[in-house]
């Protein structure tokens, strides 16, 4: 405001000196040169004047944790069950037991139907297909989500299931075959047995008859 003010001040006097009428003396050189010595004091601290200070930045909001996107959870949950051995997966799954539940979240619902399919146990793969039904079905705020993985992998398991029956129906008939064949060659053997014993040559008789 200071420097202003003599900014100002200089470039009235300047005014004045110039519009000054009468046939008076002319101004001098001397004040001529005040005025300008003045009107560059004022520029000077126009220009050394502190400017407005900067404002501070404002501090990030702290950051919220957040899931992983579905595809990365399941995949990250099969390498993890992968590698427990049998008495840890069995504790895995016993752990998520309550993800059974109606209206559990999909989350370990989808991580328990994932543990049930490592077992290798033919048991558990109707109640893995059962859960991923169920969660289809599910009305939880989450399971959007999930719902089509669930889709994929119940259908995934579906197949599977399929296709052990079909080893399953064709293992019976492999040892109904095999039990025949074996009933055949006991016959076999039997009739070869008999075939030997007709053709075995007769003892020869006595002279006498007897």
């Amino acid at each position: 405001m200071l420097a202003a003010s003599m900014l100002l001040s200089a470039c009235g006097g300047l005014q004045a000196v110039q519009e000054s009428p009468g046939p008076g003396p002319a101004p001098s050189a001397a004040s001529g040169e005040a005025v300008v010595a003045a009107m560059q004091a004022a520029a000077s601290a126009v220009r050394a004047a502190p400017g407005p200070a900067p404002r501070e930045a404002p501090e990030p909001a702290p950051s919220v944790p957040v899931d992983p996107p579905a595809p990365q959870l399941l995949l990250q949950w099969h390498d993890e069950l992968r590698q427990l051995p049998g008495d840890a997966l069995q504790r895995e799954i016993g752990r998520l037991g309550d993800a059974a539940a109606p209206g559990a979240a999909p989350g370990p619902a989808m991580r328990l139907a994932l543990a049930l399919t490592s077992t290798r146990n033919p048991a558990d793969l109707p109640r893995a297909i059962a859960l991923l039904e169920q969660l289809q079905r599910s009305s939880h705020a989450d399971a959007p989500a999930w719902r089509g993985w669930a889709r994929l992998l119940g259908a995934r398991l579906q197949e599977q299931r399929r296709a052990d029956e079909a080893v399953e129906r064709l293992s019976l008939q492999l040892r109904d075959s095999q039990r025949r064949i074996d009933q055949l060659n006991d016959k076999l053997e039997a009739l070869k047995a008999i075939e030997r014993s007709l053709t075995m040559p007769r003892p020869a008789t006595s002279g006498n008859g007897r």
